[in-house]
């Protein structure tokens, strides 16, 4: 893990000049897009402090940024407020190492939460403005790859958190940013939590019955409204290794390239439902 740790210090050092050239929280000035990794720390306190009554950390030498490409971490998202701990304690865990605190980080929300009363206006002042340009697939791989942003995450599964399934991890529905992480080489970093289960409570269809057009869902995800609720997470960080590289992958026919995208797709939920597992 040392050894681990002083690779992600060595890095840091080599990021590229515009992450280096403030390393003070004196500069305010935000990005163009998205916000400096150190002006999430309130929203990791609050996390912590309203959510969570104790936290581990498997791996998490696995979720240091490489200086040469955007790192997209993709993590298990729960009912409703569940998905927080994961990117909370992630960030915690990057600015307690010294070296990241001026990395610009991205967040996609789901479109519908920008109509919510004041949601707007707060996304703004805690993560940042956005551009049209992270609305498409092609628009984000040119992001990555012209480093816009350093680091990205998403939780997959999308509406399948409002759905109770067998599997923990339930079936991805948003697959935009995965698509694009492959396109562009980023590097990729699965995140798996366990212990959000007590945030929502699973109520099963009667007679057994499941949802087949939504992958078998079995039930709905109530989430649990409580401000006395707090809960012990374990997560875990992994690198995930593509089955291949976009350059080698592009030269493939449509259609095999799609089956690929597809296979890698499988690959990362089975893979987050091994890491899972592992937390017991």
């Amino acid at each position: 893990m040392d050894g681990l740790c002083r690779q992600g210090a060595d890095a840091a050092s080599k990021l590229r000049p515009e992450t280096q050239q403030m390393n003070t929280r004196e500069h305010r000035k935000r990005p163009e897009i998205g916000v400096y990794l150190h002006e999430a720390a309130p929203v990791v306190e609050l996390v912590k402090k309203y959510m969570l009554d104790g936290f581990d950390l498997v791996s998490p030498e696995q979720a240091l940024p490489e200086p040469d490409r955007v790192t997209v971490y993709i993590s298990n998202h729960g009912p409703m407020f569940a998905p927080l701990p994961a990117p909370a304690l992630t960030v915690d865990y990057l600015l307690k190492q010294g070296k990241f605190d001026n990395l610009v980080a991205v967040t996609l929300f789901h479109r519908i939460i920008r109509f919510l009363p004041g949601m707007s206006t707060m996304m703004t002042r805690y993560f940042g403005h956005s551009t049209p340009a992270l609305n498409s697939i092609s628009g984000l791989v040119d992001q990555m790859k012209a480093r816009r942003f350093h680091i990205i995450g998403t939780a997959p599964e999308g509406t399948s958190c409002m759905l109770s399934y067998d599997e923990p991890v339930g079936p991805f529905t948003k697959f935009g940013l995965l698509k694009a992480a492959l396109e562009a080489n980023a590097n990729i970093v699965l995140v798996a939590q366990r212990g959000i289960e007590p945030l929502g409570r699973r109520v099963r269809f009667p007679w057994g019955l499941t949802l087949p057009v939504f992958g078998q869902a079995n039930g709905i995800q109530v989430p649990v409204i409580d401000p006395r609720l707090k809960v012990h997470v374990k997560v875990r960080h992994e690198r995930y290794q593509p089955i291949m590289p976009a350059d080698d992958r592009a030269k493939l026919p449509i259609s095999d390239q799609r089956t690929l995208v597809g296979k890698e797709f499988t690959r990362m939920r089975r893979r987050m439902l091994e890491m899972y597992e592992s937390l017991s």
